[in-house]
């Protein structure tokens, strides 16, 4: 899949202006604020559907009410058009019919920001959404899981707070722990098995990006049973700790997953530079697994990703990200060959 132009209507920072892009690597240079990042976020969301960073109403140009993204994808022009008072708000126009965006609309693409940085030092939570994004995309059984859980633990939750004193509580309870388990075994084995294909990946690059062998790997830390009985059976006995706190101790929504780097938590010891270099090992392990799926190259986007990274690690990380079409910013000139965008 190649991305070889892209015109923005009254979109962020651009109110009208048009791109085009090397199928290899385009380099997009500038001062801090000039709309890089805004240009990136608009091929996400031509992509995607959605913002990385903002709702759809905050994409609009200051004093507009509506923005339009059109890409030349391949032989096809894919248009993705957001107006404040149309129902419905956000459509993708393609061969000449429009139709409310879908999730299955979706199209391959990887991308690494700032924030991501936060992946490994940051909650539990933010790594939770960031692999939960990541499996969601590859699929469709976990979105759905997914999906259903998180209702059955809205209503367990629920039921805990308003019948915390009630005799029947376990009764009340029960429904609610059948499901949550009987989804929560498809999560968590659909996790492990995530985690097992990125780790068979994960050394490798990461040694390629850093130049140097070194031992990375993924880990799961689960606080319930992988098998729905014993999720059952756990949640029963935890029943006390639940109506106290009024919530859901255990299950995929308490879960964690680690780095390691040489046998050590990345987030003890991970230096700045391997922190990015171990980010970026993830995003191109989940880049190889999205063409494995779509039999396509998915698009890939760096933001700024050469801060902290010495120059050896910037010619390894061009050489590592094979034959995806590579769109990066960054506020300096990048050495290498490809197109060059400057803002």
């Amino acid at each position: 899949m190649i991305l070889s132009k892209i015109e923005l209507y009254n979109f962020r920072s651009h109110d009208e202006a048009a791109f085009l892009f090397d199928p290899r690597l385009t380099l997009v240079t500038g001062k801090n604020g000039t709309g890089k990042t805004n240009l990136l976020e608009a091929v996400y969301v031509l992509l995607r559907g959605t913002s990385f960073r903002a709702s759809d109403r905050e994409l609009t140009a200051f004093e507009r009410d509506w923005w339009r993204v059109v890409g030349e994808l391949d032989d096809t022009t894919r248009e993705l058009r957001h107006q404040s008072d149309k129902l419905p708000a956000k459509q993708l126009l393609m061969h000449d019919s429009a139709k409310r965006f879908h999730y299955k609309d979706r199209l391959p693409v990887v991308l690494f920001e700032p924030t991501d940085l936060q992946l490994i030092h940051g909650s539990p939570n933010r790594r939770r959404s960031t692999f939960d994004d990541m499996l969601m995309s590859l699929s469709p059984d976990y979105r759905q899981a997914l999906s259903r859980y998180e209702r059955s633990l809205k209503q367990r939750n629920n039921t805990l707070k308003r019948y915390g004193a009630s005799n029947e509580l376990h009764d009340l309870l029960f429904v609610w722990d059948v499901t949550l388990a009987k989804y929560g075994e498809t999560i968590i084995a659909e996790r492990e098995r995530f985690i097992s294909q990125i780790n068979t990946m994960l050394p490798e690059i990461y040694s390629q990006i850093a130049g140097r062998v070194s031992d990375i790997e993924l880990r799961y830390h689960s606080t319930s049973p992988s098998t729905s009985s014993r999720f059952i059976d756990k949640l029963h006995k935890n029943i006390g700790l639940d109506k106290m706190r009024a919530t859901t101790s255990i299950g995929p929504h308490r879960d964690d997953f680690m780095f390691y780097l040489n046998q050590t938590d990345a987030k003890a010891m991970a230096s700045r530079g391997e922190t990015r270099s171990i980010l970026l090992s993830l995003k191109l392990a989940y880049t190889a697994l999205l063409r494995d799926l779509h039999d396509t190259d998915p698009i890939v986007l760096l933001d700024d990703v050469f801060s902290e990274l010495d120059s050896d690690r910037q010619k390894n990380l061009l050489r590592a990200l094979g034959d995806s079409q590579v769109i990066i910013t960054d506020t300096k000139n990048i050495p290498g060959t490809g197109k060059r965008i400057r803002l």
